[in-house]
């Protein structure tokens, strides 16, 4: 009896110091070193949008997890914006989230409805984005200014330290598609700024530009129904605004597969709007199921209309279609 006593003790004891070794280890883990000063980089990740991923929210949570010795997440698929070449280059990311992360850093958005779900408010240590509605619910915790790109935020914590050769290809192209390559009126002196800096780290061809936005074009042509559905945003009214980027689309309009894929793809969404930038021409082309959306546009930009579908007479980024309409 005396001994199965003391073999309970011993076990109860071994639990315990056992315990309280995985406890001090923890702690230890938790106050590793961290360039972003905020947790142990084992237990951080940087994540985006979970409905898609787009060239700027792949470039700037890449970056920020290179920047920070952490994990990159992005559990939202690919867009037309990230073509097979880029899909091939060398950079880590996650599709999954572990039990073990404890902290986020958010990037490219700030509206919490497009966050993923299991991610709570307290777990979020910081904000990046170039979307305007969301700075006073955040306050501090977010970064939120008026560049053309993402990526201009993200390269700039980069200050004298070095991107590797990938990430600083990523930002490059970041910034070129969000600014429409400069075209966009949202584009920022910051944004050309950091674009020079990137010159010296990138290992790109001096003909990116034409090639990415062919690569673009290839890759929306080859589904035109998913890439429309993986540039979608619905908006808090319940309308739905995709955006496709070319580099002329005024060759889709005579396709009978365009619009079928379009029908197809905005079946769901009693109100729906597609905005198609157009590099070479400096103009937008819109398509439109609803006399509400197009008396919108009619009233807020400079657009021409026959039946439902529209042309503005400059380009237009959807951040700044919905920042001029005041849509959300």
């Amino acid at each position: 009896m005396k001994s199965l006593i003391s073999q309970s003790i011993a076990l109860s004891l071994f639990f315990l110091v056992m315990t309280c070794y995985h406890c001090f280890a923890m702690k230890m883990d938790n106050r590793c070193n961290s360039d972003s000063e905020l947790i142990c980089p084992k237990l951080l990740c940087v994540t985006s949008g979970s409905a898609y991923t787009d060239i700027d929210a792949l470039a700037c949570a890449v970056a920020l997890a290179e920047l920070h010795n952490c994990s990159a997440v992005l559990p939202g698929t690919f867009n037309s914006t990230i073509p097979h070449s880029v899909r091939k280059w060398d950079f880590k990311f996650s599709r999954e989230f572990s039990e073990k992360y404890i902290s986020f850093i958010i990037v490219d958005v700030s509206n919490p409805d497009y966050f993923p779900r299991h991610i709570k408010r307290e777990q979020i240590v910081e904000v990046f984005d170039h979307h305007f509605g969301f700075q006073n619910y955040w306050g501090s915790t977010g970064k939120i200014e008026s560049v053309g790109a993402c990526a201009t935020l993200i390269f700039e914590l980069f200050k004298d330290k070095a991107p590797s050769t990938t990430t600083a290809n990523l930002l490059y192209t970041a910034i070129i598609a969000n600014t429409l390559n400069f075209k966009a009126s949202v584009t920022t002196p910051r944004d050309i700024a950091a674009f020079e800096k990137l010159k010296t780290f990138i290992s790109l061809p001096e003909n990116w530009v034409e090639k990415y936005y062919s690569e673009v074009e290839n890759k929306v042509l080859e589904d035109l129904e998913t890439s429309i559905k993986n540039d979608t945003k619905i908006l808090g009214n319940g309308w739905a605004v995709a955006q496709i980027e070319l580099y002329n689309p005024s060759t889709l309009f005579g396709s009978s597969k365009f619009l079928d894929s379009l029908w197809n793809s905005m079946k769901e969404h009693s109100h729906w709007l597609l905005t198609l930038p157009s590099i070479s021409e400096g103009k937008n082309y819109f398509v439109t199921n609803s006399w509400d959306i197009q008396k919108v546009l009619s009233e807020k930009i400079q657009s021409n209309w026959l039946g439902l579908r529209g042309v503005s007479d400059k380009l237009y980024l959807r951040k700044e279609i919905l920042k001029i309409t005041n849509l959300k």
